[in-house]
């Protein structure tokens, strides 16, 4: 079982409306909020109280990370909460975190589908901070209950603001890949522009595989 969560959360996102993390905050009661831009040793006073007798991991998804259902019992998981941009920022020049080993949940299954549709991620699969911590707790329970009962609350916020006029939000990635993408373009940067066409190529590949293993359960389903 994990200990508890600890998140770092950037300073800028106690400004943004509709934060999911005072959600997750009023749900769980080993849930602890340290708001910074750098970790640069867990052996802060405030970090150091709370990781005692504890093996920290961090919620980040890179390719030495372990899946949350291998995380043993007195783990302690830790997450960045801010954008994608900001998180990758906290984490390369935190060295109290870059060091910590990482865990991940594979959000690719299906298994937890993208619960704030009020907003836009940068490309499919992702998630909010809420979701991912939720995912996470379900998964090294082993009880994917956790994770609709956690996001709840997210998606009646959602519901609610659908029904005062807000918009269901589609990824960027999506909507670079449709030619639909109303926001900023590179124009001429090439790392930026090559970054986008791959961005438009994995979305192409994955609504391919997706096509491709549909018509395969189809068939399957016929014989």
């Amino acid at each position: 079982m994990i200990c508890h969560s600890t998140l770092q959360e950037h300073p800028n996102e106690i400004k943004r409306p509709l934060r999911t993390i005072p959600l997750l905050e009023a749900a769980l009661d080993d849930c602890h909020i340290i708001r910074c831009r750098r970790v640069y040793s867990l052996e802060r006073p405030d970090l150091k109280s709370l990781l005692k007798d504890k093996q920290p991991f961090l919620l980040f998804p890179s390719e030495d990370a372990v899946t949350c259902d291998n995380l043993p019992n007195n783990a302690a998981l830790i997450a960045i909460d801010g954008t994608w941009r900001q998180a990758r920022n906290i984490l390369f020049t935190s060295t109290g975190l870059s060091q910590l080993p990482k865990c991940r949940v594979d959000l690719s299954k299906n298994k937890f589908k993208n619960q704030y549709i009020i907003r836009t991620q940068p490309e499919e699969g992702f998630v909010s901070t809420l979701e991912a911590i939720s995912a996470a707790l379900a998964e090294s329970e082993k009880d994917s209950s956790l994770y609709e009962i956690l996001t709840a609350p997210l998606r009646a916020l959602c519901a609610i603001q659908l029904e005062h006029g807000a918009q269901q939000h589609h990824s960027k990635q999506e909507l670079l890949a449709k030619g639909i993408w109303d926001g900023d373009r590179p124009s001429k940067n090439r790392n930026k522009l090559n970054r986008e066409r791959l961005l438009i190529e994995r979305y192409n590949k994955l609504q391919l595989e997706s096509a491709q293993a549909n018509e395969h359960n189809k068939k399957k389903s016929l014989r």
